[in-house]
């Protein structure tokens, strides 16, 4: 499959609301992250969250650092970023697409590319990592996401649709919940298209996609769960999630 564009666009166009209901509801998927990038982040750097849809996740690193540039391919999920982040200073919005980043060599000390992206540009993907990578500083950091092919096929098991797992096994790509096709990773290739850029991996994780409304369970029963979910993310036996994460420094040039 080749990656359009503009069926990204169109698909997050019809979504953009949901999309941004979704990242401020309460849901291991986004917290874990956020956990994550809270001691990833130091307070001098320049970060680059590329896909970084209504910029809830933004307004988050932005508390820590020096200034973040937020970066989407959906002029309407920009609106809502717009919106959520129109009050923050070191906040600057900027629409482009990963597969091809208008930013100088070496411009930042964090790329973070969390969701979906790196899984949308299909046949791209190698030029969006190279892209990405590119941007960072010498010793600068990249944490991205994507969607997990193993995690997806247990899903899909647990359902009963034996079918589709099985065509998620032969070809690694399936249609997500928001309609496009998109490229499901193994770590093992995730782990592989960072060696060969340079990248020294420190941490890869799973996280969850399931999200509980407030009402779903009580305050103690959430901390403990997103508490059991920070112990387990990192484990080999908890790669199953559908949603990968790496944590990767560049070495130096």
């Amino acid at each position: 499959m080749n990656y359009n564009a503009g069926s990204i666009i169109k698909a997050y166009s019809k979504r953009a609301r949901l999309e941004n209901d979704s990242e401020s509801e309460r849901s291991l998927r986004v917290e874990i992250p956020r956990h994550f990038l809270h001691n990833a982040i130091n307070a001098g750097d320049i970060v680059l969250d590329a896909g970084g849809g209504a910029g809830i996740n933004a307004a988050y690193m932005a508390k820590q650092c020096k200034a973040v540039y937020l970066m989407d391919i959906t002029p309407s999920i920009l609106n809502y970023a717009n919106k959520n982040t129109k009050s923050i200073d070191n906040i600057h919005l900027v629409r482009g697409n990963i597969v091809d980043l208008m930013f100088p060599n070496e411009s930042f000390d964090l790329a973070v590319c969390l969701g979906d992206p790196v899984s949308y540009v299909l046949d791209m993907r190698f030029q969006a990592f190279d892209e990405l990578i590119r941007v960072i500083k010498p010793r600068g950091h990249l944490f991205v996401g994507c969607n997990s092919k193993y995690g997806y096929i247990q899903n899909e098991l647990s359902q009963n649709n034996v079918k589709e797992a099985l065509n998620i096994y032969r070809t690694g790509t399936t249609r997500c919940v928001m309609g496009p096709e998109t490229h499901l990773y193994t770590v093992q290739e995730v782990t592989d298209i960072l060696k060969k850029r340079n990248c020294r991996i420190i941490r890869t994780g799973s996280t969850s996609s399931f999200t509980l409304k407030d009402d779903s369970v009580s305050t103690d029963e959430w901390e403990a769960l997103k508490e059991m979910e920070m112990t387990l993310y990192g484990q080999p036996e908890w790669l199953g999630g559908k949603h990968l994460f790496f944590l990767a420094q560049k070495t130096e040039a």
